[in-house]
């Protein structure tokens, strides 16, 4: 029986002011410093020199990397609390080391990883290989005019109509001096992609585009602002943009791809070293009656 074990069958002995949580914790204590040390983990500490206390964490010596004796103690304290929390078994169970742990295999897996050769023919091979990816949204270029809702959504679609007869035939940069009311935005955009002007007016507004006639006044279209009369001067379908154009977004994502295939590589070598056992046999072996 455990020194713990004892101590605890003794607390109907001692002053009864002692909780039995008090108890549960100095027996926890007691057991655990008669526990020994790790084998491999020595009781000899040896001070940092110079060139480690330059690599070691600011907080441990503070910018100046000769360490006078104040500071020197400060890092053995910690030393000897860090080894007497490894000696004790604080660190099992304790999710933000694991998780800390973890990262750090992490890191260690993307550090194995050599970076690719940045060939011509390489990153051709890749936009080639995933040219969705990097396929460019339909754009579309228009002028709108925007008839504000603050009498009502009918008014402003009433104004808007009778506003759009007068539009025919006049110039989209010449518009706004006939019809609409002021907008907060711009009036005339340029090259925007669906998902801008989702943004910008709404995603009702944004279907209500892609039905548009090109070269002539139409709508009135809602938008989460009021009503809009639109001109659509331009609509480009999707195309693929020139490699030379996203050169440093193909060499980005080819490197990142490149090390994401190393470290799951490295990660499969390391798995293949555990036996896994499925969570049904792993209980049925915690089930009394069960062999």
């Amino acid at each position: 029986m455990s020194f713990a074990a004892t101590l605890l069958r003794s607390a109907r002995h001692l002053r009864p002011e002692l909780s039995l949580l008090s108890l549960g914790a100095l027996a926890f204590l007691v057991d655990a410093w008669t526990t020994p040390l790790p084998a491999g983990d020595p009781l000899r500490i040896r001070l940092p020199d110079a060139e480690e206390r330059r690599r070691l964490p600011a907080e441990d010596f503070g910018e100046v990397p000769t360490a006078d004796a104040a500071s020197l103690e400060q890092w053995l304290r910690s030393e000897v609390l860090y080894r007497e929390a490894r000696r004790l078994g604080l660190d099992n169970g304790d999710v933000i080391v694991r998780r800390r742990l973890v990262q750090k295999m992490e890191y260690l897996l993307d550090g194995m990883s050599k970076l690719p050769e940045l060939s011509r023919p390489a990153l051709e091979r890749y936009y080639s290989e995933h040219a969705e990816r990097y396929r460019e949204p339909e754009r579309y270029q228009f002028v709108q005019l925007f008839f504000n809702s603050e009498q009502g959504l009918e008014t402003a679609r009433s104004r808007a109509l009778a506003a759009l007869p007068n539009l025919r035939g006049k110039a989209p940069t010449a518009a706004s001096a006939l019809a609409g009311d002021p907008y907060p935005g711009e009036s005339r955009l340029s090259e925007v992609g669906l998902e801008r002007v989702v943004q910008l007016f709404g995603a009702g507004f944004a279907e209500s585009l892609t039905k548009a006639p090109l070269g002539q006044w139409s709508g009135p279209y809602r938008s989460r602002h009021g009503l809009h009369l639109v001109h659509l001067q331009a609509r480009s379908a999707p195309a693929l943009p020139p490699l030379d154009r996203i050169y440093p977004s193909i060499a980005r994502d080819y490197i990142a791809d490149y090390q994401r295939r190393e470290r799951e590589q490295r990660y499969s070598e390391l798995r293949q070293r555990y036996q896994v056992e499925p969570a049904e046999r792993a209980e049925a072996k915690l089930t009394p009656g069960h062999s």
